[in-house]
């Protein structure tokens, strides 16, 4: 089974929506109910979509650059991320993602599904020029950090969005980190974007989770000769987040006892989940079944909850969509 931070999240918070979005999602099944659920996975909010058109220009653009000790003007970026983010909204709503024989793959950087069109007919205006906004701050932010800086001055090799994953007991813990900084004679440096208007979360935990991971994945072909001697020790792997439109840099450190802590978290969260699904097939699993929140508000701004009220009637009279 597959474990990764969010994924724990989402269970503790709701097993069903869990259920929905690990087991249930399928494009490619023959089942209508499980190609609903796909699409109802890939919907957004207008503040998760303004952070993934930063991630999406970090990593087409920025990354690059950075590989070749170089960085493109402000200009280029802000020309290049509001290209983008155009051509996603319009993707977004005329809805295309719904239209046979389109896949996500083969979409690419456009594709994009927006959460309030899907369950309120439109977007808000005054939202959607906020994120913008948002998107050229945290970019601007970035481009004139004295960290992006370093990182072309003093970086061996940068991965954007790399998967790393390890096994433990019969889970696979797989992580995403933003983005990994290799560098000559030092442990790499792993840095989280946040884009959030008020950055009150301790991203601790998650950073932890992904240095872990780091120092017992196996090592990429990518990856830069002689690395593996400063990886295999987690507490002494940089990491960092950084709040974009803060524009605020949080340096987080861990010990030998935060990595069995960390352990800890990922075996119990792991075995609870693992238990959950063991035996049980899809095709044979009746949704009832599956425990949902306790809390209104959370269901309320579930992408599944149309899924989920159609085979729960009684939840309809509690939360109208």
């Amino acid at each position: 089974m597959k474990w990764s931070y969010s994924m724990s999240r989402i269970f503790k918070r709701c097993p069903r929506k869990w259920y929905f979005s690990q087991f249930v999602s399928n494009i490619n099944s023959k089942d209508p109910f499980r190609n609903e659920a796909f699409y109802a996975k890939q919907l957004k909010s207008i503040y998760a979509w303004r952070g993934g058109i930063v991630d999406t220009v970090i990593e087409k653009k920025i990354v690059p650059a950075l590989n070749a000790k170089n960085l493109p003007s402000l200009e280029r970026i802000l020309s290049y991320s509001m290209d983008l983010l155009e051509r996603q909204l319009e993707f977004g709503v005329k809805q295309k993602y719904k239209e046979a024989n389109l896949s996500k793959s083969n979409i690419g950087a456009d594709y994009c599904a927006f959460y309030d069109l899907e369950y309120n007919g439109c977007l808000d205006d005054k939202q959607v020029e906020q994120a913008k906004n948002d998107v050229k701050v945290s970019l601007e932010n970035l481009m004139n950090s004295e960290l992006i800086k370093k990182i072309v001055q003093d970086n061996q090799y940068v991965i954007a969005q790399r998967s790393i994953s390890f096994p433990l007991e019969d889970i696979t813990v797989n992580c995403t980190p933003d983005m990994i900084v290799f560098f000559e004679e030092k442990p790499p440096l792993i840095i989280d974007w946040k884009v959030h208007a008020f950055a009150i979360t301790d991203y601790w935990l998650q950073l932890g989770i992904y240095s872990l991971a780091l120092s017992k994945s196996n090592i990429h072909r990518d990856f830069p000769d002689e690395i593996e001697k400063f990886i295999r020790d987690p507490t002494q792997i940089q990491i960092i987040e950084y709040q974009l439109l803060k524009n605020t840099v949080r340096e987080h450190k861990i010990s030998n006892e935060n990595v069995g802590d960390i352990l800890d978290y990922i075996y119990q969260t792991g075995s609870d989940m693992f238990r959950f699904i063991i035996g049980r097939r899809v095709s044979q699993t009746n949704i009832n079944d599956i425990p949902t929140t306790l809390s209104p508000e959370r269901c309320g701004r579930c992408n599944f909850k149309k899924m989920c009220w159609t085979e729960r009637p009684v939840q309809k009279s509690l939360f109208e969509v």
